[in-house]
């Protein structure tokens, strides 16, 4: 079985967690997290209510850091599937073309009209 064709709408990025399992970020405004071993079963499904644009890697292995639609940068704890923080003011309209590991413990946001933002773990702005 391919896990990857069973999305609704486009795949934005694939995030490997430490456990042997995938999280795929895509425009259905969902994360699912899937299983690498054996027929690559849905483990969870994580409504994020936005298309979501990049996501990486968040501290620790467990989370994942996503850039959605609405220019808001959130951390999401793949195991109690919540979001544990929240970076961003949606007046700003910011719209992400996607989002990228920078170095060790910093990530690149990159905007539609070619701004590079760079965040800590912490999604506080660094440089831009």
């Amino acid at each position: 079985k391919q896990w990857y064709q069973r999305r609704v709408r486009a795949v934005t990025a694939l995030v490997f967690l430490r456990d042997d399992t995938v999280v795929s970020a895509g425009r259905d405004k969902v994360l699912i997290r899937w299983n690498l071993e054996g027929d690559g079963e849905r483990m969870a499904t994580l409504p994020v209510f936005e298309c979501i644009e990049g996501a990486v890697l968040g501290e620790g292995g467990d989370s994942v850091v996503t850039a959605g639609e609405r220019g808001v940068l959130r951390t999401w704890d793949m195991n109690s599937l919540k979001c544990i923080k929240e970076q961003g003011e949606p007046a700003l309209k910011r719209e992400f073309v996607t989002l990228l590991p920078y170095t060790e413990g910093a990530m690149m946001a990159v905007t539609f009209d070619q701004n590079i933002m760079i965040h800590n773990a912490e999604l506080e702005l660094l440089r831009n």
